[in-house]
């Protein structure tokens, strides 16, 4: 199985782009959930994804499918980019932790499966593939977004 899964205006919860250990996370494994679109949670679920439904909050909610997806830099690191106004900076796995509590506004990204078999057992398991993660702006950022950072790292009133 090699079907890549995109997803434009995606919507990422529970994000973990560092890796930290919390009470469902064990260190070091970084990921995220992302809702998928209906017609293609049926066919995935089928085809032996780890679909997922949410529980609603109230009468009106309906379950929504979702997947945890993993970010892995062993094998096939992702192409994880952040734009911000109209840069774009490709993330590495020192700077994708950024995203753990970034403003985001849009997520534009690429799944791609792995299957598995362990203990008579077996799935497909989601990798993030790629990534154009679009963070929010606000008033300062607008006006300070023609400034070009300092490289050296020196301040200017060192010498």
């Amino acid at each position: 199985m090699e079907q890549t899964l995109k997803i434009e205006n995606a919507r990422i919860f529970f994000r973990n782009f560092s890796g930290k250990q919390t009470k469902f996370n064990p260190p070091g494994k970084r990921n995220f959930c992302v809702y998928i679109p209906e017609d293609a949670a049926e066919v995935m679920a089928e085809d032996g994804w780890n679909i997922k439904y949410t529980k609603p909050r109230d009468e009106d909610d309906e379950p929504r499918p979702y997947t945890q997806v993993s970010v892995g830099y062993e094998k096939y690191p992702p192409k994880v980019w952040l734009i911000s106004g109209k840069s774009k900076t490709l993330l590495d796995e020192e700077t994708v932790s950024s995203l753990d509590y970034a403003e985001i506004e849009n997520v534009d990204l690429v799944i791609r499966p792995y299957s598995w078999n362990a203990n008579g057992k077996s799935g497909v398991k989601a990798y993030l593939k790629k990534a154009y993660i679009t963070v929010v702006q606000d008033d300062l950022d607008m006006k300070y977004k023609d400034f070009n950072e300092d490289d050296d790292g020196d301040l200017p009133w060192d010498d």
